[in-house]
């Protein structure tokens, strides 16, 4: 399956993060491992083909897995800035895809999760570092969404 996701042809392939998921016993630490030989390899395309193949990853899979994500995010910057910015975009997709629910007037799970627990594993990296930011903007994120859905709730109750 890395092979697969190696080949720039078949990096953006629907069914590969799938399958990945499948094969690795849903992201199981030997899988992890083998990945993070994959990342010293210092090239582009492996680090970005490896960030593809989470697509299919929970939310909390960047939380229990924070040190998996930190050299993720370390390896991408040491490639370049662009690198790291598909990293991340593929990373937050992750934070914000899947479902959630909520009750008018009260914040989505999801929206608190990533409040919470973005802050609480950003206080875990030093300022500056890769996992540090990545972490502050899931934190940013889920309180601006909360705002919005609250702000959205306010103007419902005033149609």
């Amino acid at each position: 399956v890395i092979s697969l996701a190696l080949n720039k042809k078949d990096k953006n392939s629907f069914w590969l993060p799938r399958l990945f998921k499948a094969v690795s016993g849903n992201y199981s630490k030997a899988a992890l491992n083998v990945l993070l030989e994959e990342l010293k390899s210092k090239d582009e395309n492996t680090i970005t083909a490896i960030s593809a193949l989470l697509d299919d990853a929970e939310d909390v899979f960047l939380f229990e897995n924070h040190e998996f994500i930190s050299m993720l995010l370390k390896s991408a910057k040491n490639i370049s800035d662009e690198c790291l910015k598909k990293v991340k975009s593929d990373l937050f997709g992750i934070a914000i895809s899947g479902t959630s629910s909520r009750t008018h007037g009260v914040p989505s799970d999801k929206n608190l999760k990533l409040q919470d627990m973005g802050k609480d594993y950003a206080a875990k990296y030093q300022d500056g570092e890769p996992a540090n930011k990545f972490y502050t903007e899931l934190h940013e994120y889920g309180i601006q969404s909360i705002k919005k859905e609250l702000e959205s709730d306010l103007e419902e109750e005033y149609e």
